[in-house]
């Protein structure tokens, strides 16, 4: 049965892991934020601090060019990194602070390096860029904010465009340097379009993966990606041959009423985060728990012929496994199980919160034999003793009665002592 262990990374990019500090960095001042919402902040910050390089090398590239004569754009420049690179201050503000904050501070600073600059710079093409990442940093739920943004950096593009015609801008700038700088704002504008988008993208997908190891943690795998694929489908299927088996505690009412409830959680999550590890390693699929009660299956969902043998290895493996649990717990702990094989229904009920549960006559009377059973005993049905097969170890415990079902016949594993016949 394929590993329903799924990895979840948050802090990688991809493949790569960021370090402590950039972590840090890209998530300053998210705290108090949903998960989702922290994903698009994280993006804000990243267009902060990648606006913040941006700006700074045009400054380092005006003064060593000639610092006088392109004092105002290296000064300018100094102003603008400083103001972006403050963008985790503002999620103090709100949800959509950030993405408002850094249009004012871009749209401001772009109108004013025009102005210095002419249009011939090319600056003014960090308005397509600056309009385009205000959705990513905003999301499609609040686009009510974000397309009016888009729209003024739209609008405030042409307008540069017409009111700083060529050679409107510094007279003492030479052609070659404006094209030094055509290239450098069309090569940044890229660069921060890519990695915001990577960013925005990665970070989606690791939040799928998320919901999509979660979704295989509570069914199994081959009916989670069904529903990975296509959520709406209804799933609904009849096996023929599988086996069901119900475990749990002995008087256990009666041991939660005595440890309280932090004790009593603590011991159900030793006990069944054991048993969960059984049943992986026998291929066998959990199918849920209720209070102290394990229901597993095998043959379900994919059919296989050993599905009897698997039940009754897991059974005697969690019966096995007992003692060390109890001794954890310092409490004397008793399992009893049922079992039975036969036909089953198998589906996925639920919309908002999915469940994948199976039903019929043979879950029923495995239900029943789990009742049935005593201290450290395992009972199993006529369907489970014929499918079994060599390989059972039993012996016969005659008609029993069982409530809502009626007179079926019963096996006791193993060479625990046989009981005349009773009823449940």
């Amino acid at each position: 049965m394929k590993s329903r262990q799924a990895a979840f990374r948050p802090w990688a990019l991809g493949a790569i892991k960021l370090p402590q500090f950039l972590k840090t960095l890209v998530f300053a001042g998210v705290e108090g934020y949903s998960r989702r919402d922290k994903r698009f902040l994280a993006v804000a910050n990243v267009t902060g601090y990648l606006g913040a390089l941006s700006s700074l090398s045009f400054a380092i590239t005006f003064a060593m060019v000639d610092f006088n004569a392109l004092r105002a754009a290296v000064i300018g420049n100094i102003v603008s990194a400083t103001g972006t690179i403050l963008t985790p201050f503002t999620h103090r503000f709100g949800r959509s602070a950030a993405a408002i904050y850094l249009g004012v501070v871009f749209y401001s600073t772009l109108y004013f390096f025009v102005s210095v600059l002419g249009r011939e710079s090319g600056i003014q093409l960090n308005y397509i860029a600056a309009a385009a990442i205000t959705i990513t940093i905003l999301g499609v739920q609040r686009v009510h904010i974000a397309f009016p943004l888009m729209a003024l950096g739209l609008i405030l593009h042409l307008f540069v465009w017409f009111s700083f015609p060529t050679g409107s801008g510094a007279g003492a700038v030479d052609p070659s340097l404006m094209s030094a700088i055509y290239i450098q704002s069309a090569t940044t504008i890229m660069i921060i379009l890519a990695v915001a988008t990577y960013y925005i993208l990665q970070l989606s997908e690791a939040a799928q993966a998320r919901s999509d190891a979660l979704l295989l943690n509570i069914m199994p795998s081959a009916i989670a990606e069904r529903l990975i694929d296509n959520p709406d489908q209804v799933i609904a299927e009849y096996h023929a041959q599988a086996t069901v088996m119900f475990a749990d505690l002995r008087e256990f009412t009666q041991l939660a009423a005595e440890l309280g409830p932090e004790p009593t959680v603590a011991l159900l999550d030793e006990l069944f985060s054991t048993f969960d590890m059984l049943a992986d390693r026998r291929g066998v699929e959990k199918i849920k728990t209720i209070g102290d009660a394990y229901m597993a299956v095998a043959g379900v969902p994919i059919a296989r012929a050993d599905h009897a043998a698997a039940i009754m290895r897991l059974a005697e493996d969690m019966r096995d496994a007992l003692p060390g649990i109890s001794q954890k717990a310092g409490r004397s702990l008793q399992l009893r199980i049922g079992i039975e094989s036969g036909p089953v229904v198998a589906g996925v009920i639920g919309r908002a919160k999915f469940a994948y549960d199976v039903w019929g006559h043979t879950v029923n009377v495995a239900a029943r034999f789990q009742q049935l059973a005593g201290s450290g005993e395992i009972i199993a049905g006529k369907g489970f003793f014929a499918a079994i097969g060599d390989e059972g170890r039993f012996k016969p415990l005659g008609e029993q009665t069982l409530q809502g079902i009626g007179v079926q016949q019963a096996w006791l594993l193993n060479d625990q002592v046989a009981r005349g016949g009773s009823s449940v």
